[in-house]
């Protein structure tokens, strides 16, 4: 007889406040030139995640780049459904986030 489907909560260490942030990205892989335009969804200070039309590998070192802003480094942690979710290298400063958020 099937099993009644079990919902589980796994503590996920890079939730932070997410802000909603529809802004159009290109999302590069590192060490390839080729590069993917995608919108973000929300971004906090550790990450984003972009709906992009691209699988992108777990792990894969991406280079984020808003226009107006320097290129953010980061990896690919999760990739479904045409999201990403990247974090990035080094988290964004309150100063820069307020700034990107400010770019709507």
């Amino acid at each position: 007889m099937p099993q009644p489907a079990t919902t589980q909560i796994v503590f996920d260490p890079r939730h932070d406040d997410r802000h909603p942030l529809p802004l159009t990205v290109a999302v590069e892989l590192v060490g390839d030139e080729e590069e993917f335009w995608g919108t973000t969804t929300d971004i906090s200070h550790k990450g984003v995640r972009v709906s992009v039309d691209n699988d992108f590998h777990i792990e894969a070192l991406v280079r984020v780049r808003i226009a107006g802003f320097p290129a953010i480094f980061g990896r690919v942690v999760w990739d479904f459904d045409g999201q990403t979710g990247i974090e990035f290298n080094e988290p964004l400063t309150k100063f820069a986030l307020r700034a990107v958020l400010r770019h709507r």
